[in-house]
């Protein structure tokens, strides 16, 4: 039968472990709380990387990535004239009308269908 020391000094070492697994319980309760944070952080930002990858597609394909939306007055004017001389009759001068009109595009920054809307 053990003694009545033996019995104190079990209870103090199973106190002394109990309180270690209490504090290896919270260290790892403290983790826990870190790596959801970390999860919430990262999802977090696969929502809004999703997001912008979903902008950047759409301005792909339906063009709302545009620099320009109109065309200025000068510009314009000069893209008319030169599109009238589209009709000439002389050959040379609907060439030249045609390059003028592809130059002035070009210089826009903007695509037809970007030119043609903006009007």
């Amino acid at each position: 039968m053990a003694t009545v020391e033996q019995l104190l000094e079990q209870a103090e070492r199973a106190k002394a472990r109990a309180a270690i697994a209490k504090a290896e319980a919270q260290r790892l309760q403290a983790e826990a709380i870190k790596a959801r944070a970390a999860a919430q952080r990262a999802k977090a930002e696969e929502a809004t990387a999703r997001a912008e990858a979903g902008r950047r597609m759409h301005e792909v394909f339906f063009g709302f990535a545009r620099r320009h939306t109109e065309v200025a007055e000068p510009q314009r004017n000069r893209l008319i004239k030169a599109l009238g001389m589209l009709g000439s009759k002389y050959d040379g001068e609907a060439l030249s009308a045609a390059r003028k009109v592809e130059q002035l595009r070009s210089g826009l920054d903007m695509t037809w269908d970007e030119l043609i809307a903006s009007g």
